[in-house]
């Protein structure tokens, strides 16, 4: 169950408890004011008829009361409950790209991605229509002005990962002294803005129209990191805030989760099209079989609103560093 889902049930049940043990205007006033935003208004319940002065009219009026406070909550939580369906429904139903597949959970971005680990592992399978990339800094000055590498370092929505990978923290540097290098390329069909080092790609803001003739944006990628550094060294690919989530209940943006080799989710992830994007620089810059995705990481970042960042670890298949 999610946790927006378990706090509706939680905030009906609630409203039940307390109406069951006040008066009626008490259980009112209190179950409406724990009832969550964008959800039915309860129901208001009816005054109960006075009977009379008396004291004994005074018990039957209360106990009345207490009785219609009770079948008002009642009513409430299943208000709640078919409030919560619904959001349980709309929390579970395939986004566009994850149409339904028999047998696979996360349909189409499961089997799609499935398909792309097994064209990185195997090279024997005759499937796979991504080839080597033999696009060179020079190809590429032929279409377009990408200029020279600036220094730069990463940004700092990925400071606490360069920390923890053991990477050069420069943060407290001019950015001349960086071992980290920028590129920024923008032209009318394609956008390209990272930074990289020959241990890590990040990736910023990549965009290409499509109608586009430029080649594709793992082959961009791969010829202004191979300008400057050698594939064989790339260990890690970073996404900074470039996220397709597979859908609402499978990633919160206050959570971190490792998304491990072979999994369900991990196979959905690779389906999406940052996904896409990345299986493509592995198949055009190593040769098959010898390199794989070895895991993804997403965390959250909040200095730029709420943003999913993404880590992927690459590592050679013969276990070597």
């Amino acid at each position: 169950m999610s946790r927006r889902l378990s706090e509706i049930v939680t905030s009906g049940i609630r409203a039940l408890s307390i109406s069951s043990c006040c008066d009626g205007e008490s259980a009112q006033n209190q179950s409406q004011t724990q009832a969550p935003a964008n959800h039915p208004k309860p129901t208001a319940a009816k005054p109960a008829t006075q009977q009379g002065a008396g004291e004994g009219d005074g018990r039957r009026s209360v106990g009345s009361s207490r009785r219609a406070s009770f079948q008002t909550a009642v009513s409430q939580l299943s208000e709640y409950e078919s409030a919560a369906s619904k959001i349980e429904q709309a929390e579970t139903k395939p986004q566009a790209g994850s149409a339904a597949v028999p047998g696979y959970k996360y349909g189409k971005l499961q089997r799609d991605g499935e398909q792309r680990r097994r064209w990185i592992e195997d090279p024997n399978d005759t499937s796979c229509t991504i080839q080597s990339s033999q696009l060179t800094m020079d190809d590429l000055q032929t279409q377009y002005t990408p200029g020279e590498a600036n220094y730069e370092n990463v940004p700092p929505t990925l400071r606490d990962q360069v920390v923890e990978l053991g990477l050069p923290d420069e943060f407290n540097n001019r950015p001349e002294q960086s071992v980290y290098r920028s590129w920024f390329i923008d032209e009318d069909d394609m956008k390209w803005d990272g930074v990289m080092w020959d241990i890590m790609i990040v990736l910023v803001d990549i965009e290409r129209t499509p109608d586009s003739n430029a080649p594709q944006m793992s082959e961009i990628t791969l010829a202004l990191l191979k300008h400057l550094f050698d594939v064989d060294y790339l260990r890690y690919i970073f996404d900074n805030g470039l996220f397709w989530a597979i859908s609402q209940s499978d990633v919160y943006l206050d959570d971190s989760e490792t998304w491990e080799h072979g999994t369900p989710k991990y196979d959905a992830l690779l389906g999406t099209r940052i996904g896409k994007l990345i299986s493509y620089i592995v198949l055009g810059g190593f040769e098959r079989g010898s390199f794989r995705i070895a895991r993804v990481v997403t965390w959250s970042s909040w200095l730029l609103g709420a943003r999913a960042n993404m880590r992927f670890d690459i590592e050679p298949v013969d276990g070597s560093s």
